[in-house]
């Protein structure tokens, strides 16, 4: 049989029974060829083989060398984890701090967190990647739970306020996604510990929008983080009014 017909082939007995590993070696030759659509597909075959694909891992990685070509390098950093797992995360630290996609870096921080806390460099390459305004490593940090959180504590911290927003935002999205309890006839919503501990840092902050940003996040926190919420908001808008009347007096 033809070639084509070779590849149709095993892409099919591939996605039929992934645990049979038979159709493997043409499949690396699909994804190592120059066509990179077939590619693609030779890449999520692959995928769905887990770790009995790990012969395919140093293709894989060829396709992340080649420039040009996001889409495919976008799902070989989705699919190494899955085929590696932990072991994956040198390479995926590399395309996290060297590819010139933004995309394929955002892909390749998503799957650090998917390799969890457990795996020695996915907060380090995390952390580091938070002053890229391109990849949101904060909230891939915050998928990971209280290890994720206490990392990003310093960033609250940082020069840059770029960074200082993104962290909180990573936070605002972790307090929405909090359940709701009620007490007393009182609705709250439950958030960890540490989040609260972060959004209080977050209240302290020499920006305005972050400091009511955090407020607003913690003003159904319940307890102490609820009462210094509600009195941050009712400050800012205190001095928001005061402002107000000044800029009024000026015309």
């Amino acid at each position: 049989p033809s070639e084509i017909v070779c590849d149709q082939a095993a892409l099919a007995l591939a996605n039929i029974d992934p645990t049979r590993t038979e159709a493997l070696p043409v499949l690396i030759r699909i994804v190592t060829n120059e066509r990179w659509m077939a590619a693609a597909d030779g890449i999520k075959a692959i995928e769905k083989m887990g770790s009995r694909a790990r012969d395919a891992a140093p293709a894989l990685e060829q396709v992340l060398a080649k420039p040009g070509d996001g889409l495919n390098r976008c799902i070989a950093v989705d699919a190494l984890p899955k085929i590696e797992g932990s072991a994956a995360a040198p390479v995926l630290v590399r395309v996290l701090k060297n590819d010139q996609d933004a995309t394929v870096r955002f892909h390749a921080a998503r799957a650090l967190a998917d390799l969890g806390p457990a795996c020695p460099q996915t907060i380090p390459a995390l952390v580091e990647a938070l002053s890229d305004p391109q990849v949101d490593s904060a909230s891939q940090l915050a998928r990971l739970g209280e290890p994720g959180l206490t990392a990003m504590e310093p960033a609250l911290k940082s020069p840059d306020l770029d960074v200082r927003r993104n962290v909180v935002n990573a936070l605002t999205n972790a307090a929405m996604s909090a359940p709701w309890v009620t007490k007393g006839g009182e609705q709250s919503r439950l958030l960890p510990d540490q989040l609260v501990h972060l959004l209080m840092i977050a209240m302290t902050d020499k920006s305005v929008s972050i400091r009511e940003q955090a407020a607003r996040d913690l003003q159904f926190a319940g307890g102490e983080a609820q009462r210094r919420a509600l009195a941050e908001l009712a400050r800012e808008k205190k001095e928001y009014g005061q402002q107000s009347k000044l800029s009024t007096r000026a015309y």
